[in-house]
């Protein structure tokens, strides 16, 4: 009874903290389209490299769209908090998809595969944050 119950409490670390690569796909289908089934984890790797490549450029472009809209209407207190909280939302990324990956060979392509996967769905997550940013008045 008690292996049952420690691996009732562990099982959610193992469930992947980061969106599944069919969350995403479903999210965002034209992605992956093209990419089949028989493709198999090559397929998979493929697909979460176009994800996180998708969800970068999105936010690099948004942010910079922030930025530019902060600098013309709310310069000073409001830019410097913004970059205190994307600063801070970087770092939370990176460590929360290193802890995502724990434990996987950081030289294999499953720790890639990983890494990517938790940075495009944490990359989508901000977006929809950053959605009807700057929140000033």
């Amino acid at each position: 009874m008690k292996k049952y119950l420690l691996v009732l409490a562990i099982l959610p670390m193992f469930s992947f903290a980061a969106q599944s690569l069919d969350e995403l796909k479903t999210a965002h289908p034209s992605m992956c389209q093209d990419i089949k089934q028989e493709d198999g984890y090559y397929g998979d790797m493929e697909c979460a490299g176009r994800l996180l490549d998708d969800s970068e450029t999105k936010l690099t472009t948004r942010v910079a769209q922030i930025r530019a809209e902060l600098k013309k209407t709310h310069a000073g207190l409001y830019q410097d908090a913004f970059e205190r909280d994307q600063q801070s939302w970087e770092v939370y990324r990176k460590n929360h998809c290193a802890y995502v990956a724990i434990g996987v060979d950081e030289q294999s392509n499953h720790y890639a595969y990983r890494i990517a996967l938790c940075s495009a769905s944490e990359n989508y997550k901000r977006l929809a944050t950053l959605k009807g940013e700057p929140s000033v008045s």
